[in-house]
């Protein structure tokens, strides 16, 4: 069993930082991994038209960061619950920053296909080995506080990439570099946090007995009580994922909106949302939130497609500020079932289960909508994706009510 190591212990003997400089490193890894999954959102159309690729080539570069965060997830699910948490995180740091020289550098779709690969592998090494970490780094913290800062922290790095991006390409020159050359120079001082924020895992495995067995997993007690949670990650993140695939292209092709900070700031707001409500009701329960997070989601959908039913700017963001809404509640409130729910030497492997269902909910829409209206049109794909995220939104409303007293 995972048990802390000494307070004063950091990599290769460097004097660790106190309890809040941890913390603080911890959080900012988390926003700015998540941050660069999303970083190239409003340059997409550039890069399709610079590189002469249709809608089904931009879904497979999609589909290419979803199965690098799920093959890491994996595969190294449970790495740093045997060899710890800085030693995977310093390496998910590395392939972020080599990810954003991919980017900064690309001259062809290959390229992008590369760097999407890199920044999946990236996403998967840190998102389940931060979430255990913050929490170990914590202890003797209320759970409730733990959560919201963790999921504050994801929300807002996921919003913070288009923002980033957008601003960057609009207002600062060679737009095709800055948002890149921007966020390596962030990843300088996280290294040097993450290297002086001690470990918390005692017992640490060398590298030559490491398994890499499956990392993600349920154990089998715990499989009816992680059902609910599972699949409302998964619907929650299925919505993040509808809303990347045809926002950029409603506000761009059918209400004219090209601004790329105008196409940043709308897609952070999804986010902001997310964080606002995740604050907001840090006092209700957690499998109150799941489910209420999860009832948010159809308003949300309604919205998405009325405006591109109806060309609704107004549509577009009220669906925006109540998916922000679903995902912030949700997502704070899977998050603390789970982690409630997880032995403590399978902490990060649990968690990385949930980011499977995650990664698998955000890949859903945007692969299946591409491939759809590459063979029919965007407006039947979009329906056809709504009808089937709303249905498994009931069915994850049905498992939650069905075990809220277990």
């Amino acid at each position: 069993m995972a048990q802390p190591a000494q307070p004063d212990e950091a990599i290769a003997g460097a004097p660790a930082l106190r309890r809040g400089g941890a913390v603080s490193a911890v959080l900012l890894q988390t926003v700015l991994l998540f941050t660069l999954s999303t970083l190239p959102t409003p340059v997409y159309r550039d890069y399709a038209r610079a590189f002469h690729f249709g809608i089904l080539t931009l879904t497979l570069i999609y589909a290419t960061y979803v199965a690098g965060t799920l093959l890491t997830l994996f595969v190294l699910g449970r790495l740093s619950d045997q060899i710890g948490r800085a030693r995977v995180s310093l390496p998910a740091i590395f392939c972020a920053a080599l990810a954003a020289v991919l980017f900064l550098l690309a001259d062809s779709a290959a390229m992008l296909f590369a760097a999407r690969l890199v920044t999946g592998i990236a996403a998967g090494l840190s998102s389940g080995t931060a979430v255990a970490w913050l929490k170990e780094l914590q202890e003797g913290t209320p759970e409730r506080t733990i959560s919201v800062r963790t999921v504050a922290a994801n929300l807002f790095g996921l919003g913070f990439g288009p923002l980033l991006c957008g601003l960057a390409a609009t207002y600062l020159p060679v737009p095709s570099i800055a948002p890149y050359a921007i966020y390596l120079l962030l990843l300088v001082p996280l290294a040097i946090a993450v290297v002086l924020t001690r470990e918390t895992v005692a017992g640490r495995k060398p590298l030559a007995e490491v398994s890499l067995n499956p990392g993600v997993g349920v154990p089998p007690e715990r499989r009816a009580q992680f059902l609910a949670p599972g699949v409302i990650t998964f619907v929650i993140f299925a919505l993040v994922g509808f809303y990347s695939a045809i926002a950029p292209d409603l506000l761009a092709v059918v209400l004219h909106i090209t601004n790329k900070a105008a196409i940043g700031s709308t897609v952070f707001e999804l986010f902001l949302a997310g964080l606002l409500a995740d604050y907001a009701t840090r006092r209700l329960g957690s499998r109150a939130a799941m489910l209420w997070g999860a009832g948010f989601v159809l308003p949300a959908l309604a919205c998405l497609v009325g405006a591109q039913l109806d060309s609704s700017l107004p549509l577009l963001l009220g669906g925006t500020a109540l998916g922000g809404m679903a995902l912030g509640l949700a997502y704070r409130g899977t998050l603390e079932v789970t982690n409630a729910l997880a032995p403590e030497d399978r902490r990060a492997e649990l968690v990385s289960t949930l980011f499977v269902c995650g990664n698998l909910g955000l890949a859903m829409p945007v692969i299946g909508i591409g491939i759809v209206s590459a063979l029919t049109r965007p407006e039947i794909a979009n329906l056809v994706f709504a009808a089937v995220v709303a249905v498994l939104t009931l069915a994850g409303l049905a498992f939650g009510l069905a075990n809220r007293e277990k």
